[in-house]
């Protein structure tokens, strides 16, 4: 079984295409389509990858990025947004996601998810391997 991805976003659309594209290589994927919803998907089942739009309604996506990195700080994060706001940018750099920008392409997203969650496995072994 491939890796658990949480996609976060208040558009269905965006939903229904993250998931058809994931799902169709493999991933096991959640959905979220409020802020408040993610947050309790995260406090109960953190997935393995956090994708998530900076605006969520009347929340900034990347309060759930903080929070999730603060606890799992080895799992990444990819922040989505269509505006593309230098600041949003260098801050989701500095709480360790990714930035990409909307609308993207299946074959754009399968390959940076792959790396990030292959970047993601290689941080785990080696933060684990700090512990003993």
């Amino acid at each position: 079984m491939k890796a658990t991805i949480l996609v976060v976003d208040d558009m269905a659309e965006v939903l229904a295409f993250m998931t058809s594209v994931l799902e169709g290589a493999g991933y096991h994927v959640l959905t979220a389509a409020t802020f408040e919803h993610a947050k309790e998907m995260l406090d109960r089942n953190p997935p393995d990858l956090l994708m998530l739009d900076i605006r969520l309604g009347a929340y900034n996506g990347l309060q759930l990025a903080v929070k999730f990195r603060a606890e799992h700080a080895t799992r990444p994060v990819l922040v989505m947004s269509g505006y593309v706001d230098p600041v949003l940018v260098r801050e989701a750099w500095h709480h360790g996601a990714e930035f990409l920008e909307k609308p993207i392409e299946p074959a754009r997203l399968l390959s940076v998810v792959e790396r990030m969650l292959s970047k993601g496995k290689i941080s785990e072994i080696l933060d684990s391997s700090r512990r003993v």
